[in-house]
């Protein structure tokens, strides 16, 4: 699995700092070890899918263009074309493939608490602020 492609992928998928997004940049080293911390708990079918998934896109770009190359080696405007043509593709699997790798992508990135104050979230919020326990209301006695 070739981390230039990874990194291109996400690059390609999640709005960038320059491009007015958070500050973390997408092709981080932190955000592709969140991702593959992500693909290691998958159940190992799963896993090796997605092994062959990333292998395989890095070749994308040849079969859907319109710039003909490999997905590391593309500009950022180019790889964006090619996975649009697979977001809007008229098959289900390659949609599909768009949809998994861009939630993949999504999730390593946003659970960075970098990336937090820029989309407004504070934090997680259990453990953080104390919660009244409240006891539940005492059940009523006779027949039900």
């Amino acid at each position: 699995m070739s981390i230039a492609t990874l990194r291109a992928l996400a690059r390609a998928l999640i709005i960038n700092p320059d491009e007015g997004g958070p500050p973390l940049d997408p092709g981080s080293d932190e955000v592709l070890a969140a991702a593959f911390e992500i693909v290691k708990t998958l159940p190992r079918d799963e896993y090796l899918g997605c092994e062959v998934l990333f292998r395989g896109i890095r070749w994308l770009p040849l079969l859907l263009g319109p710039r003909r190359g490999r997905l590391d080696k593309l500009s950022r405007a180019d790889a964006r074309a090619t996975l649009e043509r697979l977001r809007v593709s008229r098959s289900r699997l390659l949609r599909y493939l768009f949809f998994c790798v861009k939630s993949l992508f999504a999730m390593a990135y946003f659970t960075r608490p970098a990336v937090w104050p820029a989309i407004g979230y504070d934090g997680p919020y259990l453990g953080r602020v104390a919660v009244t326990r409240l006891s539940p209301p005492p059940l009523a006695s006779g027949p039900v």
